[in-house]
């Protein structure tokens, strides 16, 4: 099968509205957060070079060298609301450096955001439930997944190198993330119809499951374009062609030409089947 191609940005080539949005985040962060932030660090489409501009959101991870008060988490909640979506969303969690060294998982983080946690937060700083921010303690079972592929590709914006601030994550470790990933994306398809042709083509579900199978078969931590790219190769030929209706939507026409619901429905069976249950890991 023609192999399609790939068109993803990375940080050095990303268009200025990106980085200014990105630069003007670092500054604001440094100015709430002040010492207490020991890094800050790029990781996702961006740093993986496969960033979509109408598409991608921003990925970040944040090292700090102790929790934040509550206080302290009110003025950041106010920059991410500001900076987030002006013009692409920020997804970016906060973590410490005594959580990542303990290497308990899931790792401990002290705050995050994604534009699906907006609503909430916006009630949460009207209302006063932001002084309970600290209450308890919070884990997160992508995070690990996150700091490995950070030290591995991410792009330093504060602190130091990536590889004197997060630890290593053992493999096992690092392989139940990738298959928890892509099960969660297949299991976020939504209901498929039985007839009629897919639209929207599900996208993320499509390649996360690839990048999953992708780290199981080669080790490599890779962009949703490589690992659909890999996947063409790899997979029979009526699964293959979901794979490039994909891509195609998401790099080259906005579309896919002809995907039906069927091949969708085998090819989400063919990747539960062919990704393993996290727990024999």
């Amino acid at each position: 099968m023609e192999v399609t191609s790939v068109f993803g940005l990375d940080w050095e080539h990303a268009p200025p509205a990106i980085r200014h949005q990105v630069e003007r985040l670092r500054d604001s962060l440094g100015r709430a957060i002040g010492d207490n932030l020991f890094g800050l660090y790029l990781h996702g489409s961006l740093a993986l070079g496969d960033f979509v501009s109408d598409q991608s959101d921003i990925d970040l991870l944040a090292v700090l060298h102790a929790p934040m008060i509550a206080e302290v988490k009110w003025e950041v909640a106010g920059v991410l609301l500001i900076v987030s979506s002006d013009p692409r969303p920020i997804e970016i969690t906060f973590t410490t450096e005594a959580a990542l060294s303990s290497l308990r998982f899931p790792l401990a983080y002290d705050f995050h955001y994604s534009e699906d946690w907006r609503e909430r937060m916006q009630a949460d700083l009207v209302t006063g439930a932001w002084r309970a921010w600290n209450e308890g303690e919070r884990h997160d079972e992508d995070l690990s997944g996150q700091v490995a592929i950070t030290r591995r590709h991410g792009i330093r914006l504060h602190g130091e190198d990536v590889e004197d601030t997060l630890p290593v994550i053992p493999d096992e470790e690092i392989a139940a993330c990738f298959v928890r990933e892509g099960l969660w994306a297949l299991d976020n398809w939504g209901e498929i119809p039985e007839t009629c042709l897919s639209e929207p083509v599900p996208v993320y579900g499509i390649l996360n499951s690839c990048r999953t199978l992708c780290y199981l078969h080669t080790g490599r931590m890779c962009s949703k374009g490589e690992a659909g790219r890999w996947a063409l190769t790899k997979l029979p030929t009526e699964h293959a062609r979901v794979v490039k209706a994909a891509l195609d939507v998401r790099y080259v026409t906005g579309r896919a030409d002809t995907l039906a619901n069927a091949d969708l429905r085998a090819f989400a069976a063919f990747m539960r089947q062919t990704i393993p249950n996290p727990e024999t890991l």
